[in-house]
């Protein structure tokens, strides 16, 4: 997986848009420090309202423990890229979770129950990203016990501090090389996120500098 020059970059927007041009179907493995913890699935439905699928199946090692997460999500986009509707449902521990929204005015439902949390509440995208507003979530009383969350302002400050670059590149394959795409996340030198991306968009791989990797098997092998 080379490293490309500056003379292949391109625009972030051109590849994640080869990605939901092409219909496609992406499965890894994913690791975290070389074992194995679970899989994750993307599957690309192109149209004039292009659907994304996904799902995870995976442990968490965190303080010694490995809860399970699983989560299954469907996104319908409109033709300019935007959410046109979503429905995020999984499981973490013994929390069953759904977040749904189809309102054209960005109104999100969201259900939690199980682990002694049993919650429903509505509330708008734009109040939540609100700079300065308090933190829905943690106001929600069942959620104070589960996490100590981020204040929405800082959740911004760190997607801000992310810069995130494109471009042409190769992978070898089967003793071959092919032409591909590697778009890269990064805070400085000791943070970052790169993912490796076929020109009919599939996922191929991802390699992190937190440990956390995936790989597509079946692509690299043959199967695919």
């Amino acid at each position: 997986f080379p490293e490309s020059s500056r003379l292949h970059q391109l625009p972030p927007a051109y590849v994640l848009e080869k990605v939901l041009k092409h219909e496609n179907v992406s499965s890894l493995k994913i690791e975290w420090k070389d074992e194995t913890i679970g899989s994750f699935t993307l599957r690309v439905t192109p149209g004039k309202r292009t659907v994304v699928r996904s799902s995870i199946q995976c442990v968490v090692p965190i303080l010694g423990q490995k809860p399970k997460l699983r989560f299954e999500m469907n996104c319908r986009l409109k033709s300019n890229r935007e959410v046109e509707s979503f429905r995020l449902q999984g499981r973490w521990k013994e929390i069953d979770f759904q977040v749904a929204s189809d309102d054209p005015n960005g109104r999100i439902e969201m259900e939690a129950h199980g682990g002694g949390i049993d919650t429903k509440r509505e509330f708008f995208a734009r109040d939540f990203l609100k700079p300065g507003n308090t933190n829905f979530l943690a106001s929600v009383p069942e959620l104070q016990r589960v996490a100590s969350l981020a204040q929405p302002r800082e959740l911004s400050g760190v997607l801000e501090r992310w810069h995130i670059h494109a471009a042409s590149t190769r992978i070898q394959r089967l003793g071959d090389w092919m032409e591909a795409y590697l778009l890269s996340a990064r805070v400085d030198e000791n943070s970052w996120v790169k993912i490796w991306i076929s020109p009919t968009g599939e996922l191929l791989k991802l390699e992190s500098s937190f440990g956390l990797r995936a790989i597509n098997e079946d692509f690299f092998e043959g199967a695919a």
